[in-house]
């Protein structure tokens, strides 16, 4: 069923108590045995950003571990967690596109 025009107006001027506007950032999460995690060298408990090229050689290198790909970031996080038990929040992530 296509919605008329004041029902997706009514959706697009919802009313929201929180508005949060950041940089996007994905978080990719792997299970992986301690071996496994030795090998990256990375510290257990920290965060790492890494480029582009890092990130597709990590995902293809634990494609059969099935990343899972979350929402991430400070803004996300903030909002998130300010309004854990409230569904009027939204945050809005905008990806650069040069």
């Amino acid at each position: 069923m296509i919605p008329s025009f004041e029902q997706e107006e009514s959706y697009f001027m919802k009313q929201f108590k929180l508005c949060g506007l950041g940089n996007p950032i994905v978080d990719i999460f792997l299970e992986l045995s301690d071996p496994e995690f030795a090998t990256l060298g990375f510290e257990r408990g920290t965060m790492r950003l890494v480029d582009l090229e890092e990130q597709r050689a990590l995902i293809q290198r634990y494609q059969q571990h099935e990343p899972k790909l979350v929402s991430g970031g400070s803004t996300t996080d903030t909002v998130s967690s300010t309004q854990a038990s409230s569904k009027s929040w939204v945050s809005i992530s905008a990806i650069p596109l040069s």
